[in-house]
């Protein structure tokens, strides 16, 4: 017997909303648990840096595609590979920006392997503006009790992989819109 879909959803795939397609446990998105922060610093704008980030591209080794988005949040389908002892796995992801250009907060809808995924991308203008300093937070539960360390110093990695991508875009950008 097939199971009904929840009005929730039926109301998200009508009318596109995103908002509407976060369903009733969105609540949770701005919640932080111990977790692992990477920081770096970017030579572009934090207006440039800021789109770098909501850009598509800026996920491409990740595997990233917006499945729907608005002004201030996006849902995102994202796969992530590597993770210890479950492999690879496909989430669904809420973007919120309560604070655009200076805070995003992400959190997991949906997964095929993990309990829970969240944390935040943090903007700071330095050097008059003409820098971004990016902080990235990321909480990951696979579900399996002593693989917390091990997960940790996986998402650790990924961060630091997903920083390097972001500061190569952005700063790619930053030239193309400064014309040199």
């Amino acid at each position: 017997m097939p199971v009904p879909m929840p009005v929730w959803r039926i109301l998200a795939l009508a009318t596109g909303s995103v908002s509407a397609l976060v369903g009733p446990n969105a609540s949770h998105c701005s919640a932080q648990d111990q977790g692992v922060t990477s920081t770096i610093v970017i030579n572009a704008a934090p207006p440039v840096v800021w789109q770098a980030i909501r850009d598509p591209r800026s996920g491409e080794s990740f595997h990233r595609r917006i499945v729907s988005s608005d002004e201030h949040s996006s849902v995102v389908e994202e796969t992530f590979s590597g993770i210890p002892l479950i492999g690879a796995t496909k989430c669904l992801l809420q973007e919120d920006s309560e604070v655009p250009g200076k805070r995003m907060d992400f959190c997991l809808l949906r997964s095929d392997k993990l309990k829970q995924f969240k944390g935040s991308w943090t903007l700071t203008p330095c050097a008059d503006g003409k820098q971004t300093s990016i902080r990235l937070t990321t909480y990951c539960d696979s579900g399996v009790p002593f693989a917390r360390n091990i997960t940790n110093s996986t998402m650790f990695k990924n961060e630091r992989v997903r920083l390097a991508n972001l500061k190569e875009l952005a700063e790619s950008m930053q030239t193309v819109a400064s014309g040199r």
